[in-house]
């Protein structure tokens, strides 16, 4: 009986693995609506689209986030995919939108970074990871340098390249820090810039201009970028996306396996486009989330990507 007891209590090991955009999807973290805008008087405005929408009378809520966030678990549930959740923070640590995991952290090959953010009310949304952090072995956990600043939404791990988007968000720094961090692995650092709204675009991170969506083929907003690397060009068939789909976050689809992908249910042009491209494209109701500027590859922090 005693054994039978430890067994049945002893803590969870979590080895994290990711090595493609594309491979399937096992375990997975999402954002936390609840506590959304709980406290008005310490919010921070951190893009162009919370400007456009916080002050009007189609704002998010957090009761019409947390509808569409549990349409999403429920979703995910169904494709066997393992949901985990973020620790609720409290609007005192600053943080008073956790919505977007993404950005907070991310995984190459076994090893867990946790990043740095540029805007004050992101600088302690990492401490929602605590609970996991704890699961995963300390060797497998690296803090992104302080003075780095390195957001995951301009991290994209694919075909032995790790493409880091260098933008309104994370800066050159980052790239020698992965490098170096690297070295030892198969896979080489690609900078990409992308332009800035001086130059008439708003590109907030890298996976909303540009992402692999299933094996070999890659969504792209090409005046996002201020030029498309030779790597880019050599190992995708690149499907072009509009300005008003790159700005409405259609690109920011979630990839679920080699040949499936998650993606906002108004994306009528891309939803026929990459059906018949014979991709299983699962339409998912998302209106609320994008208004904060996150979709869904935002809104989800993979674990555990394997093929």
């Amino acid at each position: 009986m005693d054994e039978e007891i430890l067994t049945k209590t002893k803590k969870e090991t979590l080895i994290p693995h990711c090595l493609n955009e594309t491979d399937t999807l096992r375990d997975v973290i999402i954002g936390y609506p609840d506590n959304f805008l709980s406290d008005q008087g310490t919010v921070e405005i951190v893009n162009n689209t919370q400007k456009k929408y916080y002050f009007s009378d189609d704002k998010p809520t957090a009761e019409k986030l947390k509808k569409e966030f549990d349409g999403l678990e429920l979703v995910l549930k169904k494709l066997g995919v393992n949901v985990r959740h973020l620790l609720p923070l409290p609007c005192s640590t600053g943080v008073c939108d956790q919505l977007p995991p993404r950005d907070i952290a991310f995984v190459i090959g076994d090893l867990f970074f946790i990043c740095n953010m540029k805007r004050i009310s992101r600088k302690r949304e990492w401490e929602a990871l605590k609970d996991i952090l704890d699961l995963i072995p300390e060797d497998k956990i690296i803090r992104i340098p302080e003075g780095i600043i390195l957001e995951s939404g301009d991290i994209i791990l694919d075909k032995g390249f790790v493409f880091y988007g260098i933008g309104q968000r994370s800066t050159e720094e980052g790239v020698n820090f992965l490098k170096d961090t690297l070295k030892d692995t198969k896979y080489k650092v690609i900078p990409v810039f992308m332009k800035l709204p001086k130059d008439g675009e708003e590109c907030l991170h890298l996976d909303c201009t540009f992402g692999p969506i299933v094996a070999g083929k890659a969504l792209i907003y090409r005046n996002g970028l201020k030029e498309i690397s030779q790597e880019i060009l050599d190992n995708y068939e690149l499907i072009d996306i509009a300005r008003e789909e790159h700005d409405a976050l259609f690109s920011n689809v979630l990839v679920i396996n080699s040949n499936t992908i998650i993606i906002r249910h108004n994306a009528t042009r891309l939803i026929k486009l990459l059906t018949d491209m014979d991709i299983k494209v699962i339409p998912v109701k998302f209106d609320e989330a994008p208004k904060t500027g996150a979709g869904f590859r935002c809104c989800t922090l993979p674990l555990v990507k394997k093929q």
